[in-house]
């Protein structure tokens, strides 16, 4: 029987108190923090499906500076959701650090930010949530946090979803629908 989300995000509490160090784990993070809504529309915590799990042991993993990477379209295998689930993670914990998630419609964009980074950190448990970091500035597509733990409290780092990346310096950048990109703007 699968836990409600409450007794989910109790169940954290409790695992975290007996081991703080747990957070530092973004493996650990990105199996228990998170919520997503499913594709059949059920809600549930994000657990990584295989495809998702080589991608992330076999390259995001790794600590290499400049990775590109271009997934080809594979439907059903919900690698919008991983990315922006990880690119969210790792702005949440980790100081200084600045994603974009780029969207080739308005639309789109607003759609990504409500049903993915915004039901994310909604559904997350408060005490984690106020342990770790606090929610400095949001808007309707945009999320800037301050670190709120460890050497680095006071940190700020921050998630936005547009259809440009114009005048930025990202650490992660997720082009969503590239190949539409590439035809709407060939240069």
């Amino acid at each position: 029987m699968a836990l409600s989300q409450k007794q989910h995000n109790d169940k954290l509490v409790e695992m975290l108190t007996a081991n703080p160090e747990l957070i530092k784990d973004q493996n650990w993070r990105l199996h228990n923090l998170y919520f997503i809504v499913t594709k059949d529309g059920d809600k549930q915590v994000f657990q990584m499906n295989r495809a998702q799990e080589h991608f992330y042991e076999n390259y995001l993993h790794q600590k290499h500076p400049y990775h590109r990477h271009i997934i080809l379209k594979s439907r059903q295998l919900g690698f919008t959701t991983f990315i922006d689930i990880f690119i969210l993670d790792s702005i949440l914990f980790n100081p200084n650090k600045e994603g974009i998630i780029i969207a080739h419609k308005v639309l789109d964009a607003t759609e990504i930010f409500d049903k993915k980074i915004e039901f994310a950190i909604r559904n997350m448990a408060d005490d984690i949530k106020g342990a770790f970091f606090k929610i400095n500035h949001r808007s309707a597509r945009k999320i800037q946090v301050i670190i709120d733990y460890g050497p680095e409290e006071g940190s700020t780092s921050s998630l936005a979803v547009s259809v440009s990346g114009r005048s930025g310096t990202y650490h992660y950048v997720h082009i969503s629908e590239f190949a539409k990109m590439c035809a709407q703007f060939p240069k």
